[in-house]
């Protein structure tokens, strides 16, 4: 397994793995497919404020991604977020989402002026919950009613990862 940034290269690869994960758990994602279509190209670089990193099989197959984004304002620019985040059924049960979440925030703290990230976590997700916590974040709160799927609504977790010294 390989894991690397994804190029426009992989567009194709990568809108088929979403298009399938937003099948599965539309409760796990904030952004409806069209919404996503339309955030595509900004999943690919840095220079778009932030990156996607991909788990490629041997033969090339998209296994999982996981993404990041920066905020762009200048008092809000040392916040950093992880978006998007999937691993194929056929892929699970073998660490792939730990190691791209590994290497996302090894990238994230090689980049200047970010203090923390912060992933969104629903209600309806708690084994990513036990993921993030086995990485070091912390919770911080909860935003009641934060999506609303198919009319229900669901809360999200709000958690952080410090990611300067000064904060524990």
């Amino acid at each position: 397994m390989t894991l690397r940034a994804l190029t426009p290269a992989d567009a194709a690869g990568y809108r088929a793995l979403r298009a399938s994960s937003l099948a599965e758990s539309p409760a796990a994602f904030s952004r409806a497919e069209a919404e996503s279509e339309a955030v595509l190209a900004a999943r690919f670089g840095e220079a778009a404020g932030g990156f996607t990193l991909g788990a490629l099989a041997e033969g090339g197959e998209l296994a999982g991604f996981v993404s990041f984004t920066r905020e762009r304002g200048e008092k809000v620019a040392h916040k950093g977020f992880l978006t998007g985040r999937y691993v194929a059924p056929p892929w699970r049960g073998r660490d792939i989402g730990r190691r791209l979440y590994a290497e996302l925030v090894g990238r994230v703290r090689a980049l200047s002026g970010i203090s923390q990230l912060t992933p969104g976590v629903t209600a309806a997700s708690p084994p990513a919950g036990a993921l993030y916590l086995s990485l070091g974040f912390r919770p911080h709160g909860l935003e009641p009613r934060a999506l609303r799927v198919g009319g229900r609504y669901l809360d999200e977790e709000l958690m952080v990862l410090e990611l300067d010294a000064r904060h524990p």
